[in-house]
């Protein structure tokens, strides 16, 4: 459970970073 909460955060922050970078 812990883990998967990690991992969806670590996701998120991607994205975010992603959409940052686009920009």
């Amino acid at each position: 459970m812990l883990f998967l909460a990690f991992f969806q955060c670590n996701f998120l922050c991607f994205c975010f970073n992603s959409l940052l970078i686009i920009r």
